[in-house]
């Protein structure tokens, strides 16, 4: 059996993403959002989004990479600036982690505990959890995560995991290019992957993650060539729709700020919006689901097998 969930990320991060977002799962096959604690546009998302789209399954978009804590700045000096901003980038993580293991692994715990009290403060039901630019994966980061997942029973995480694309899928000029770009990423998060399916047992997690070669430039010739590659299990396919000229707050940082400036960002929202997309979807057997429907069901319980969700306990579940 085939199961789709089509995420949109940076749900939070603007109005114009949060807008994007909405309209995609309203009009087209969007099935689920992650949504940043820290986003500049957090509350414009719950309003706006959230809470008038019930059945847009929502995720909680852990970030360390970009834009400002939640905790007190001088609680997690490790992680921001002087100004409480973060300060590292997916690499500089890593080598922190390596560095000054038991001090900085304490201070993400302490941050990344904040970001889910504040969703959880803000009546979120959330069901699952990942990272932006999948810092999560850091094998050290990706143990807390699956620690506070693991306190949430019927929460799912994400494992970024993505098989190579058949060669019919590179024929787009400009998706070939991306995912020439982001190989080295993909095969870095792969072997990564292993371990953290390790720490993450007795968590519900996905098999397939796509979207990370292709991350920036999911257009709809790209998404109706994947459709038909899905295997058997519960696959992500991760897009990041938007607006075309966004208003983008000062707290995004620069390199977010172009992403989200980009005309990639509507090429998106019109590729998950397109009817032939739904229509290869359907034509390939899969069945668009959520998170939740996976992690929160009696099966979620079974032992699971390399294409299947991870086994959890069936809890009234938050994050």
């Amino acid at each position: 059996m085939k199961q789709l969930i089509i995420n949109a990320d940076d749900l939070g991060i603007c109005e114009a993403t949060n807008a994007a977002i909405a309209q995609s799962h309203r009009e087209g096959v969007l099935t689920s959002a992650s949504l940043m604690a820290n986003g500049a546009a957090l509350e414009h998302a719950v309003e706006e989004v959230v809470r008038p789209n019930p059945q847009l399954g929502i995720g909680l978009h852990l970030c360390l990479t970009s834009g400002n804590c939640v905790s007190p700045p001088k609680e997690i000096p490790l992680l921001v600036n002087s100004e409480g901003r973060f300060c590292h980038g997916f690499a500089a993580l890593t080598k922190l982690v390596w560095r000054k293991r038991d001090e900085a692994v304490a201070q993400i715990r302490r941050e990344l505990s904040a970001q889910c009290e504040r969703l959880e403060s803000a009546g979120v039901d959330i069901d699952h959890g990942d990272g932006h630019r999948h810092f999560h994966m850091i094998p050290a980061i990706c143990a807390v995560v699956a620690e506070l997942t693991r306190s949430r029973p019927g929460v799912a995480l994400r494992i970024s995991d993505e098989p190579l694309p058949n060669l019919s899928q590179w024929r787009v000029p400009a998706a070939a290019a991306t995912f020439a770009r982001n190989l080295p990423k993909r095969v870095i998060l792969s072997h990564f992957a292993g371990r953290n399916r390790s720490a993450a047992k007795t968590v519900p997690t996905t098999r397939w993650t796509y979207g990370i070669l292709g991350s920036g430039c999911m257009y709809a010739a790209v998404l109706r060539d994947m459709i038909p590659t899905l295997r058997p299990g519960v696959t992500e396919i991760l897009t990041h729709p938007g607006l075309e000229k966004p208003s983008v707050p000062a707290a995004v940082d620069a390199g977010d700020a172009g992403f989200l400036k980009s005309a990639d960002r509507v090429r998106e929202l019109e590729a998950l919006i397109d009817g032939a997309l739904r229509t290869a979807i359907e034509e390939a057997g899969a069945e668009l689901i959520r998170f939740a429907d996976f992690a929160r069901t009696p099966s979620a319980a079974a032992v699971p097998t390399s294409d299947t969700a991870t086994a959890v306990s069936a809890e009234k579940p938050s994050l």
